[in-house]
């Protein structure tokens, strides 16, 4: 009989978690086409991407969600076609009107929570500088609210917060004309939603970042120390480029040729002017 009873309890508990397990299961939104997502973000969508990808953020039943449309060679086109359009709004709009067609790649909904009213509570009294030493990023700052209040907007990963100023509006101008608004302190803060930073792949659902990619990383080492040589000459320094390109030449033989015209090129732009060779 108690084993009966034992076994009775242990498949009443495994249920009953079994039952809050599936209330807290989110209900991903569905979209087929891109301009859904869109729709359903709002007036003022989150809305970010690069060469590759669109994403817009939308928040539904308190969760927030990224949905992703990867884009195709004619979006790809579109997108170039814009820097050497005469009608620049003209390309937008062709560029927008056909990636709101584009399938949804990916829908995810963010498991990393924003920070709590108690978490922001303990950052009043703390400079701003003290927060962008923490992670936060300052988008804007100016008056705003019904007593025109000195507000900062600011992100932190995926979410983004307002937090008031302890300062009046003749202090808030007097620091920004001395560069000094870090210094200013924090009378409150709250969260507002999803940042714009939550549109950037980089930044996974569950909180973590990619680091930005290094633009030197594929940069041949002859290249680099080709342009330290003339940034030297820039400043004044005494370089022997003759040896220099002979020692690179001899050090990156594949490279040889593409070393003796990088270094014509820019010793060429050093007596044209281009590159002033005393710049300061």
């Amino acid at each position: 009989m108690k084993k009966w009873l034992s076994l009775f309890l242990a498949l009443t508990m495994l249920l009953s978690v079994s039952s809050v397990m599936a209330s807290e299961t989110v209900q991903m939104p569905e979209f087929t086409v891109f301009r859904e997502a869109v729709d359903a973000a709002g007036e003022e969508p989150i809305l970010g991407g690069t060469s590759e990808h669109m994403a817009v953020i939308l928040e539904k039943d308190g969760h927030y969600y990224r949905v992703v449309a990867m884009l195709d060679e004619k979006a790809k086109e579109l997108d170039e076609a814009i820097s050497a359009a005469e009608d620049i709004d003209a390309a937008f709009d062709a560029f927008y009107d056909y990636v709101w067609t584009l399938p949804v790649t990916s829908i995810e909904v963010f498991t990393a929570e924003p920070k709590s009213q108690e978490a922001l509570d303990a950052l009043v009294g703390k400079t701003f500088g003290e927060l962008e030493e923490m992670g936060f990023v300052c988008t804007s700052s100016g008056t705003g609210g019904e007593e025109d209040l000195i507000i900062f907007e600011m992100s932190d990963g995926l979410y983004a917060y307002e937090f008031v100023a302890d300062a009046g509006f003749d202090l808030y101008m007097e620091k920004q004309e001395n560069d000094e608004l870090n210094t200013l302190t924090v009378k409150s803060g709250k969260f507002v939603g999803a940042s714009y930073m939550a549109a950037d792949l980089r930044y996974h659902a569950d909180g973590t970042v990619e680091p930005e990619p290094d633009p030197f990383e594929d940069v041949p080492d002859w290249m680099m120390k080709l342009s330290d040589a003339f940034t030297a000459i820039q400043n004044g320094e005494e370089i022997d480029i003759d040896a220099l390109i002979q020692s690179l030449a001899e050090e990156y033989p594949d490279a040889a040729l593409m070393i003796q015209l990088l270094a014509e090129n820019l010793g060429a732009a050093i007596e044209q002017g281009a590159v002033p060779e005393d710049a300061e």
